[in-house]
C-alpha cells in the first residue's frame, strides 16, 4: 500500500481594506485646530488693517477651543476703551478671515456698534450670497448701530434673496423710509426670511404700508419696529401671524 498526503498549496492572504478609525467630519480635535488657525489669521489681518482685536471674537474663540466645539455665533464689538494704542475694531479683518479660512461653521453673524461703509456691505453681501464655490450658511444677521445708509440697506436686501438668512436685525440704523423702500425691493420674492427687526431706524408712516404689503406677500412671520407708523403714541409694533387664521395679521403691544 502506498500512502500519500496531498500537498496543500499555501493560500494567498486576502487583501482586505484596513479598518480605519472612525473620524467624523468636523471631529473635536479638528475643530480646535481650525479655530486656532482662524484666530491667528484674524490677528494678522487686524495688525495689517490697524484694527484692534475684538474682545468678543477673542473670548468666543477661546471658549470654543476649550470646549472643542464650533464657533457658531460670531459677535464683533469694539473694545471698551479706544485710544491711539488701542484703535477701534473694524469689520474688514473679520470678513477677510472668514473668506481666507473658508470658515463654513458659523450660523450667526452679529456686528454691534461697528460703522460699516458701502464697501463693507458690498463685500458682506458677496459672502452671504450662495453663488460662489464656497457656501457660508449664515442663518442670522445682526447689524446693530452700524450707521448703515440707504444704498447699503438696498444692497443687503438684494443679497438676502440669494442667502440662507432667516433672521435679520437692523436696529439703531437710521436709514429711514427710503432705506425701507430699497430693502423691500430686494425682499419681494424672498421665501426664506422669517423675522425682520428695524427698531429705532427713523421710520415714518410711509414705511407702514410698504412693510404691511411685504409681510402679507412673503414668509416673514415676525416684524418689529419702534416707530409711530399707525399712531403718534405707538411705541412698539409687532406683527405676527394670527394662529386662528394664518392669512390675517395680528398686532401685539
Amino acid at each position: 500500500y502506498i500512502t500519500w498526503q496531498k500537498k496543500r498549496m499555501p493560500q494567498k492572504k486576502k487583501k482586505g481594506k484596513k479598518k480605519k478609525g472612525k473620524s467624523k467630519k468636523g471631529s473635536l480635535p479638528d475643530v480646535a485646530i481650525l479655530l486656532k488657525k482662524f484666530m491667528k489669521t484674524y490677528e494678522k489681518h487686524c495688525a495689517q488693517a490697524q484694527s484692534s482685536v475684538s474682545p468678543t471674537i477673542k473670548q468666543g474663540l477661546q471658549k470654543c477651543i476649550e470646549r472643542e466645539e464650533p464657533f457658531r455665533r460670531i459677535i464683533l464689538t469694539c473694545p471698551e476703551v479706544v485710544s491711539e494704542v488701542s484703535p477701534p475694531a473694524h469689520f474688514k479683518p473679520l470678513l477677510m478671515t472668514i473668506r481666507d479660512e473658508r470658515y463654513m461653521l458659523g450660523k450667526e453673524l452679529c456686528i454691534w456698534n461697528i460703522p460699516l461703509n458701502n464697501q463693507d456691505i458690498a463685500d458682506l453681501s458677496i459672502v452671504l450670497e450662495l453663488r460662489g464655490r464656497t457656501v457660508y450658511p449664515f442663518s442670522k444677521l445682526e447689524l446693530m448701530d452700524c450707521a448703515i445708509d440707504v444704498w447699503s440697506v438696498e444692497r443687503l436686501g438684494k443679497a438676502t434673496s440669494f442667502s440662507n438668512l432667516t433672521i435679520i436685525v437692523l436696529d439703531y440704523n437710521e436709514f429711514g423710509d427710503f432705506g425701507v423702500k430699497g430693502l423691500i425691493q430686494g425682499l419681494e420674492e424672498n421665501k426664506k426670511l422669517l423675522s425682520l427687526s428695524m427698531c429705532y431706524c427713523d421710520l415714518g408712516p410711509p414705511s407702514g404700508a410698504l412693510l404691511g404689503t411685504l409681510i402679507s406677500k412673503t414668509a416673514i412671520r415676525f416684524w418689529a419696529s419702534k416707530v409711530p407708523i399707525l399712531a403718534p403714541d405707538l411705541k412698539y409694533l409687532f406683527f405676527a401671524p394670527n394662529i386662528a387664521n394664518s392669512n390675517s395679521l395680528s398686532t401685539k403691544f
